[in-house]
């Protein structure tokens, strides 16, 4: 016997397996929502500009030859850390000895004309004044000194033209000299005298010379 009510019909139980299915659909969008969003990372792109191929790469090491007054001959090692400044330093000749010379340039402008200032000091050991008069000039060395020896400093205004790596200078200012001259030995009632002379002068210097980057 069929109970009253249980046979719903074909309408019923389609309307009522719809309703499940969409029940069945609402549940899973929920479920979906209710999940944590994945996180978002983000990424800065950075753009490295590129070398400038035609950029000219500038040289910091070289050489220094230079010859003047007081410094004698000079060939020194250079370096520039930048386009303005300077160091130099080695060693030098005035004829007489053997010397060491030491300084910084300050050179205001990256082209190929600029003015310069230069700062020097150096020092010349002991030499044979005497003998460079007689070997070297052919000249008597009657009253010339026997030996000299010399420390200077040198404040110089120059003018320098070439290349970022190649270069010529003239340069001109003053220096502080202060020598030691032994004059020729004098007997005075059968006594042998000696003695240095010490001297000191501030007098107008120059000199020429040019410099090369090689590093």
């Amino acid at each position: 016997m069929k109970m009253p009510g249980a046979d719903l019909g074909a309408p019923s139980r389609l309307f009522l397996s719809l309703s499940c299915f969409g029940a069945t659909l609402i549940a899973s969008g929920g479920l979906a929502v209710a999940q944590e969003a994945p996180e978002l990372t983000v990424v800065e792109v950075i753009e490295v500009p590129e070398a400038d191929a035609d950029a000219p790469s500038r040289r910091w090491l070289g050489f220094m030859l230079d010859a003047g007054v007081p410094d004698g001959g000079n060939l020194n090692v250079v370096w520039r850390p930048d386009y303005w400044l300077r160091f130099h330093a080695g060693p030098s000749h005035n004829g007489v000895g053997f010397g060491l010379r030491g300084g910084v340039s300050l050179l205001p402008f990256d082209s190929w004309f600029t003015p310069s200032f230069v700062l020097e000091g150096g020092y010349f050991f002991p030499g044979d004044l005497d003998g460079f008069v007689e070997g070297v000039l052919g000249a008597s060395s009657e009253g010339i000194p026997e030996q000299v020896r010399y420390a200077y400093g040198n404040a110089h205004l120059g003018l320098e033209f070439g290349t970022s790596d190649f270069g010529f200078y003239l340069r001109g200012g003053y220096s502080l000299i202060d020598a030691y001259v032994a004059p020729p030995a004098a007997t005075v009632d059968g006594v042998r005298l000696e003695g240095d002379s010490h001297i000191t002068a501030f007098v107008p210097t120059a000199k020429l010379g040019f410099v090369i980057y090689v590093l």
